[in-house]
C-alpha cells in the first residue's frame, strides 16, 4: 500500500451538515448514518456546512486555552449541568464512555435555540 493510499484510508471523515439541514429526507438520513459510524467507529470527524464563520472559529481556538487555565470554581460556574440544552463545561472524569470516565475537560457549544416543550410521557 502506498503512502497516498494509507493516508486516504486513514483520513478522517468529512460530514456536511448542509445535507441534513437543507437536503431531502434521504440525504438527511444518510448524514445521520455517517455521523453514527464516524462517532462510534473512528471517534473523530470533520464537520462542515455548520454555518459558523471562520473568524468565530479562529476566535474560539485562540481563547479556549485561556478558559482551561481558569481555576475550577470559575469553570464550574458555566458547568453543563446549568444548561437545559447541554452546553457548557464538563470537568475531567465528568463524562462516561462505555461506562468509563473520560479524563479530559471539554466545553460544548452550539446555536441557542428555543427549548422544545415536553408533553406527557416525554423523556426529561
Amino acid at each position: 500500500m502506498s503512502n497516498r493510499d494509507r493516508c486516504a484510508a486513514t483520513a478522517l471523515p468529512v460530514l456536511d451538515l448542509m445535507q441534513f439541514d437543507h437536503g431531502d429526507a434521504e440525504a438527511g438520513a444518510n448524514i445521520l448514518v455517517k455521523l453514527r459510524e464516524a462517532a462510534r467507529d473512528i471517534g473523530f470527524f470533520y464537520l462542515r456546512g455548520h454555518g459558523v464563520d471562520a473568524a468565530t472559529i479562529l476566535n474560539v481556538q485562540a481563547r479556549s486555552p485561556q478558559f482551561f487555565l481558569l481555576d475550577e470554581a470559575e469553570k464550574l460556574s458555566v458547568d453543563m449541568e446549568h444548561s437545559a440544552q447541554f452546553r457548557g463545561y464538563t470537568r475531567a472524569g465528568g463524562e462516561l464512555t462505555r461506562g468509563q470516565p473520560d479524563w479530559r475537560e471539554q466545553f460544548d457549544i452550539n446555536a441557542e435555540r428555543p427549548l422544545i416543550a415536553q408533553g406527557d410521557g416525554a423523556p426529561t
